[in-house]
């Protein structure tokens, strides 16, 4: 009723408030006790979403609402770090104790360490439940290993957890963690009896595993034998002799121009900044996390996100990273707490030791969550984080800033050893002090990191040291000569005094401790010391002090190894609702046409608006409006780059051309491949799905490349001709697969095609793109495609040499070499034997053979079985050439299916069957229908066998079949008595059997002869069919 629903949304907002009483008034209201629970459980997900206690204390939470609400799950785990595990213990008291094992995986996969500590301390945990493997063979150990929390692989071996158990694909918990690169974990593995000479089912050891994922510091843990250090080869003019202080100073500026040129410049990392601080507000909206969401790290703070140069593209072993603030959850540091607001007053202080805030339950040391990069989105890291009532050291906060600014917060990171206790992070001051660098004290810092990060760890094989680490060693420099960028250190000419003063700095911070963990002291908690990379493993780890400081001494004496854009976040929306619509099959075409004439109005996003504009076109039929829409694009103009002048404005607006097309390519979000089956077959290819990481699951549309395939599909006969040497001119700046796929698909130049062959391989070599299998299929045909060309210009060139021979001399070469009796050059038509070998090996080749064959009927066996298990029904069949094997692809013979061809899948409507008069021997005298020629005579169906679903990206095209059951076979000619037949004895017999097979039941389909549309079912043989094709020869 309507006071029923006035009720539950008063209810729902009173939790959200932790108002208690409105709460229980409004739910005693109801009159339905089903509304009452299911009110119950909207109740509990908003009070549990903003740390309601009281409330969630009250409704109680059900043990499913745990696996059915990640926003109840958080709230437990949240309330596990304070150690307020009531409402928790009393859901558990009603669990079995495997499902509390369910729980925990849940736990331990969703990061929530805190809870997953409580479930294990749980004495309804026990041994017997703790290695109940989920539905892929991973237990609570293995996904553990996935996440790199070592504190948990402690307490679950301790339970009783096993370090042998494998998963479906023959991995330990060890195995997994090598493949992840969590050295802790594998140290603490390998301390409790993992064997690392295991070989899961790929037949891999643990060593190979780590070599294979390039996982160097594990393979350091695994394989003791200490590699010799290489040189590194950049930038050797600057040599031994560089204490010479003139030396260093023409240096120091060439350093410095060279850097310039690059991008590293203060104007270019306030751009950076700008494009942050938008995709931070379009990532707020997405989330829906709004300000509590923030972008830190270094591709906000405008420096060294990319260390080769600044141009907005996160380097491949670079990432962006998020700071999301809980919603509801805020902490009391002793010594920032002031008791000054209210509900300070009564709140329970943290003691804070060497930069550590001590509470009653660690929540693990892996502070993010990663999304690993994909397709031409970088990785990313998510950091949830809890905010606390107060700023910290504010004194050290000033040196730097000037005043306090912004409340510090608490992540998920310990000191080594150490378990109950969260980080106190400084991220949101460094951000800030980051992006009040000059130019001269940027490239410092991005020469200090590439030090850190790339020369010592991967070209001198010594890692240990951190970009935190240089960030700290800047932020030193910056206390000593000031931060005012107009003083005499923070001059261009001084940039290799000050590296080297740098490093000095660094060799003095590692000497100050004689601890081998210890690296230096924090900036901003002098008395919290910052910790090598890896610290406290033990073993071959506890060198990596002496070791860097071995290398820092080198690099000090020789330094030869070191040397935009948006305006309104709702844009992004309205683009990814209109690709939504154009897939949708419910899409209303007003409604899309309205929220597309949104961006019409934007001149910086009108090549997307064309596109999606003729799309809809398509998409409702209107090809020739599409058409004009495409002549349009024709002579649109995007924006390949920015221009210096769009980026050197010193104010802190975002300064962007709102005159010039810039937002072209997009990344939205997406969890299945994509559907436009009203595009051109090759356009539809266009959209690409990167669907293997599911954390970074997107969908790639660059609408240029789009802009340029609609023009060539529609446009396909009229002038003027494809402009591809304009195509070249815009892409080579910054190329993608797409464009160049679309270059080599559209060009039958063997230029065009080599060109886009090289720029795909060294975009490819240069990682610009996490590829992807379907990227290597897109090399592959490129490569086929090249090499069709080549051969087809050494036909033309020979067809052209017999054509130039016969011109000079009026005769042709055959008749030549018979009058000069040269017989060995007398062609000769090949006879009807040779020409059979020949295509007979010519068939072979393309995989027309009885084992190929054999092979893609069994891959039919089992796409058959995953159908009827998909969709709990045993009456699917895959019918026709892809079953049987044969005829499916005219072209060559792997698996895949022509274009132009399909896959049938047949299913047999339940409840109804039919009786021939005759021939049916059944019980109960069912009513009986005439056989004629073949067909059953009933009247009342559609001539209609198929509903034809055409193919998507790599999804061939399917008819699903409906068929009715017969009661039984009519009579088979090859198998009526004295048939004369030289149909082999075995297969005759497998026909017999395909009459009598439950697996093989006749059936009747939705087809009539011509003219009996309406009146009658034509009877199928398919599976006979079936049984003889698959029993074929290579020859037959």
């Amino acid at each position: 009723t309507e006071r029923d629903e006035c009720c539950i949304k008063a209810a729902k907002c009173a939790a959200s408030n932790g108002q208690l009483k409105v709460v229980k008034f409004f739910i005693s209201c109801l009159s339905s006790p089903d509304r009452r629970v299911n009110l119950r459980f909207q109740c509990a997900v908003a009070a549990c979403s903003r740390l309601h206690e009281d409330v969630v204390v009250f409704l109680g939470l059900e043990p499913d609402w745990l696996f059915q609400s990640s926003t109840i799950l958080s709230f437990t785990a949240a309330m596990a770090i304070e150690g307020s595990n009531s409402v928790l213990t009393d859901t558990l008291s009603r669990m079995q104790p495997a499902r509390i094992t369910q729980l925990l995986r849940l736990s331990i996969s969703q990061r929530h360490v805190a809870l997953a500590v409580t479930l294990i301390n749980d004495e309804r945990v026990s041994t017997e439940h703790v290695d109940r493997p989920d539905s892929t063979g991973a237990t609570a150990l293995m996904l553990a290993a996935d996440a790199g929390h070592h504190e948990l692989i402690e307490k679950l071996i301790d339970l009783g957890a096993s370090v042998r158990a494998e998963d479906s694909q023959g991995r330990t918990a060890l195995s997994r963690a090598c493949e992840a690169g969590h050295v802790r974990a594998v140290r603490a593995l390998m301390d409790r009896g993992a064997d690392a000479s295991h070989r899961d089912g790929r037949g891999l050891s643990c060593v190979q595993v780590a070599q294979l994922f390039k996982q160097r510091q594990v393979l350091r843990l695994l394989d003791r034998k200490a590699q010799r250090p290489g040189r590194h080869p950049l930038i050797a003019w600057i040599g031994a002799s560089i204490d010479d202080s003139q030396q260093d100073r023409f240096l120091s500026e060439e350093l410095h121009r060279l850097l310039s040129n690059a991008g590293f410049t203060e104007q270019r990392a306030r751009c950076q900044q700008r494009l942050a601080d938008w995709l931070q507000g379009v990532a707020g909206v997405l989330t829906q996390d709004g300000n509590r969401r923030q972008m830190t790290g270094s591709y906000a703070e405008g420096w060294a996100n990319n260390l080769v140069q600044v141009n907005g593209r996160t380097a491949a072993d670079s990432d962006i990273d998020w700071t999301v603030l809980v919603a509801g959850q805020q902490f009391h540091l002793a010594g920032g707490c002031d008791r000054h607001w209210e509900p300070c007053r009564d709140a329970i202080l943290l003691q804070v030791k060497e930069g550590h805030a001590q509470v009653a339950v660690g929540a693990g040391s892996q502070p993010a969550v990663t999304a690993t990069a994909c397709g031409v989105r970088p990785a990313q890291d998510t950091c949830h984080a809890i905010e606390c009532c107060s700023s910290f050291c504010e004194d050290r906060v000033r040196k730097l800033l000037g005043h306090s600014f912004n409340k510090v917060h608490l992540i998920r990171a310990t000191r080594p050893s150490s378990t109950n206790e969260l980080r106190v992070s400084f991220s949101f001051q460094e951000k800030h002090i980051m992006r009040d660098l000059s130019t001269v004290q940027g490239q410092l810092f991005t020469l200090i990191k590439f030090i850190f990060k790339r020369h010592l760890p991967l070209t001198l094989d010594t890692p240990g040291l951190k970009t935190y680490h240089a960030k700290t060693l800047l932020f030193t420099m910056l206390e000593k000569h000031g931060a005012d960028p107009k003083t005499k250190a923070w001059q261009p000419h001084n940039l290799i005094a000050l590296l080297k003063e740098s490093l000095d700095m660094m060799l003095s911070f590692i000497d100050s401790s004689s601890s081998p963990d210890e690296c230096m002291p924090h900036f901003f908690i002098p008395d919290a010391p910052l910790y090598f990379k890896n610290a406290g493993i033990g073993g071959d780890f506890d060198n990596t002090k002496a070791r860097v400081r071995d290398r820092l001494c080198e690099l000090r004496s020789d330094i030869g190894g070191v040397v935009r854009a948006a305006e309104e976040t709702h844009v992004y929306s309205v683009v990814h609702q209109c690709v939504s619509e154009l897939q949708s099959e419910s899409s209303d075409r007003d409604t899309l046409m309205r929220q597309l004439s949104l961006l019409h109005k934007l001149q910086w996003c009108k090549c997307a608006a064309l596109c999606m504009t003729a799309m809809a076109h398509l998409k409702f039929g209107e090809s020739e409006k599409a058409e004009r829409l495409a002549m349009e694009l024709q002579r649109h103009q995007v924006e390949s780059g920015l221009k210096p002048q769009d980026i050197r404005d010193e104010s802190n607006k975002i300064k962007l051309s709102a005159d010039s097309d810039w937002a072209w390519r997009f990344c939205l979000p997406c969890d299945s491949p994509p559907r436009f089956p009203f595009l051109p077959e090759f356009t539809q290819t266009l959209f690409t799905a990167r669907l293997s990481q599911p954390l970074s699951s997107h969908l790639y549309v660059n609408f240029r490349c789009l802009s340029w395939s609609l023009q060539a599909e529609l446009l396909r006969n009229r002038a003027p001709a494809i402009a591809f040497d304009h195509w070249i001119e815009q892409l080579l700046g910054d190329p993608d697969l797409e464009e160049l796929l679309a270059l080599a698909h559209y060009s039958d130049c063997r230029k065009h095609v080599e060109l886009s062959l090289q720029q795909m391989e060294m975009i490819e070599k240069e990682r610009r793109v996490a590829m992807e299998t379907q990227d290597e299929e897109k090399i592959g045909w490129l490569r086929q495609k090249l090499e069709r060309l080549n051969d087809a210009e050494v036909r033309v060139a020979k067809t052209q040499a017999d054509v130039n021979l016969r011109r000079n001399s009026g005769e042709s070469p055959l008749y030549i070499a018979s009058e000069q009796e040269i017989l060995e050059a007398v062609i000769c038509s090949p006879s009807d034997s040779e020409l059979s070998h020949q295509l007979h090996s010519a068939l072979e080749q393309s995989g027309f053979t009885e084992s190929r064959a054999a092979l893609q009927s069994a891959a039919a066996d089992v796409l058959q079985q995953i159908l009827r298990s998909r969709l709990n029904y045993d009456n699917f069949f895959v019918i026709g050439s892809y079953s049987e094997g044969w005829g499916n692809s005219l072209t060559t013979l792997d698996g895949r299916t022509d274009s132009n061809s399909d896959i049938d899948v047949m299913c047999l409507i339940p409840g109804r069957e039919y009786h021939q008069r005759g021939l049916c021997e059944c019980d109960g005298a069912p009513e009986q229908h005439e056989l004629v020629n073949g067909h059953i005579q009933i009247s009342g169906f559609a001539s209609n066998p198929a509903a034809a679903r055409p193919g998507c990206t790599l999804r061939p095209a399917m008819d699903n079949v409906s068929a009715c059951r017969l009661c039984r076979y009519p009579p088979i000619a090859p198998l009526l008595p004295n048939r004369v037949s030289n149909i082999p004895h075995s297969v005759l017999e497998a026909l017999r059997k395909v009459l009598t097979s439950a697996s093989s039941p006749c059936h009747v389909v939705h087809a009539a002869s011509p003219d009996r549309g309406g009146e009658e079912l034509r009877v199928s043989t398919s599976f006979l069919e079936n049984r003889m094709l698959r029993s074929l020869s290579t020859l037959q």
